[in-house]
């Protein structure tokens, strides 16, 4: 690490060092009146560059960051002012001490027009330093917001996939412990079906984008163990079109709906109906799922909750991505969404596998 950052330190330096040359000398070759203005006062030029360097970076680490950008504008003007007289008049005072020959030509000895123009061009310079510091500090801490941003995204993204999981596997152990008891031949078999889900949750699920087959397969075991557990007066259809290969989605961002759509849509006593359809079309993903809404006593706010979280999740990862309607009435709850995979839609070679 201690190498990888001194080697990373030196190419920097080496960068800044090609840019300097190619700032003070390209212009004397490419550019007529930079040419000129170093034929006229070769050491006023050579001063005049070197004193860009510690403006520049005077500029760039202290003016800007602590001045500027900190409502100081004031200061940073006069502060300015101040760098701008030093670069207009330290050259011509250290040219002067110096003694004259082919590369000290004294400045106040050239004509005023010949001073103007030497002096506009180490301006443009000057200015062009000032403004690009300007800019690039700007940049800089976009680039860090940007950061933050996403870190922040990211450490909310983790908090609710630990709101999430937890859940499933309670409600999983719940029901295989009613099937053990009632002593349901199909117990082992669900035991193996959660097994499989946990280890989907504990390690493709950790993956900021998985498999779209991969989350239908999950999906898929989900239904096929809440079937084992519905009441016969409850009636469940599920339907998948369209192919699942080839695509991408954010893992555990659809089932929550299908979840609660068991949670608060089956009772022992009343019979309900639970519908569940999900279609792909390109690279369009839609989702409905309706349910009779039989929400036992208390637990409605249960239900707020984890629309809300879902909510979030959605926003986060898919800003402006997707729509989702949910329709709540007095005895039906009803959602839709649809959902662009956009450029996840390309899957990495063997996940899937």
């Amino acid at each position: 690490m201690v190498k990888y950052i001194r080697e990373n330190l030196w190419a920097r330096v080496l960068i800044h060092i090609l840019a300097w040359s190619a700032l003070i000398v390209l212009p004397i070759l490419l550019i007529g009146i930079f040419g000129r203005a170093f034929r006229y006062a070769p050491l006023h030029y050579i001063l005049t560059c070197a004193l860009l360097i510690p403006f520049y970076y005077f500029h760039y680490y202290r003016l800007v960051p602590d001045y500027l950008l900190n409502g100081k504008t004031l200061t940073y003007i006069l502060i300015l002012a101040g760098a701008i007289l030093l670069f207009n008049f330290l050259p011509v005072w250290i040219g002067n001490l110096a003694p004259e020959g082919n590369l000290n030509i004294r400045f106040s000895g050239l004509r005023s027009s010949t001073r103007a123009k030497i002096r506009l061009v180490t301006y443009i310079m000057l200015l062009g330093v000032f403004a690009y510091g300007i800019l690039r500090k700007l940049s800089e801490i976009e680039n860090i917001k940007k950061e933050l941003e996403i870190e922040r995204t990211r450490s909310e993204l983790a908090m609710l996939k630990s709101q999430i999981n937890p859940h499933f596997l309670f409600n999983t152990i719940n029901s295989i412990y009613y099937m053990a008891l009632k002593k349901q031949k199909e117990a082992p078999e669900a035991l193996i079906t959660m097994s499989s889900m946990m280890r989907y949750i504990l390690t493709d699920a950790e993956e900021e984008y998985v498999s779209l087959k991969l989350e239908l397969e999950y999906i898929q075991k989900y239904i096929y163990f809440q079937r084992l557990r519905l009441p016969p007066n409850t009636t469940l259809n599920y339907a998948f079109r369209g192919k699942a290969e080839n695509a991408r989605i954010a893992p555990l961002i659809l089932i929550p709906f299908i979840e609660n759509a068991f949670k608060y849509g089956v009772s022992t006593h009343i019979p309900s109906t639970i519908d569940i359809t999900i279609e792909r079309k390109g690279e369009m993903l839609y989702m409905k799922v309706d349910n009779r809404k039989i929400v036992p006593e208390g637990e409605a706010e249960g239900t707020l909750v984890g629309i809300k979280n879902i909510k979030k999740r959605l926003a986060l990862i898919y800003p402006d991505k997707h729509i989702l309607d949910i329709c709540d009435t007095e005895d039906s709850y009803g959602i839709e969404l649809s959902l662009s995979l956009g450029d996840h839609e390309s899957e990495k070679k063997g996940n899937e596998n």
